[in-house]
């Protein structure tokens, strides 16, 4: 099997992985507004905790199920020395440690 030229060739399968490539493209283009979110919550820490805790709330209601932003609102909440929710945060993104 030849792939168009500059695609990779799964030499076992013979997969050219284009569709596949898209498909989680795709999804992570789709999310690309909660990580703008994320990233401009975590810049707003030091400076405007009220703000980044509204931007990393807007990205968790946007990707519920993206862990990292959990560990930002930890972040966020301990700079505002709220320990116990921060605390509470960071556990929701890795449960069970």
């Amino acid at each position: 099997m030849v792939a168009a030229a500059g695609c990779a060739v799964n030499p076992v399968t013979g997969e050219v992985g284009e569709a596949r490539y898209r498909a989680h493209m795709a999804a992570l283009l789709e999310d690309r507004e909660a990580y703008d979110l994320a990233d401009r919550a975590r810049r707003n820490i030091e400076g405007n905790s009220a703000l980044a805790l509204r931007l990393i709330d807007q990205a968790i209601g946007q990707q519920p199920r993206e862990s990292l932003f959990y560990g930002v609102k930890g972040d966020i909440l301990y700079a505002a020395e709220d320990e116990v929710e921060a605390e509470t945060r960071v556990l929701e993104a890795a449960p069970g440690c």
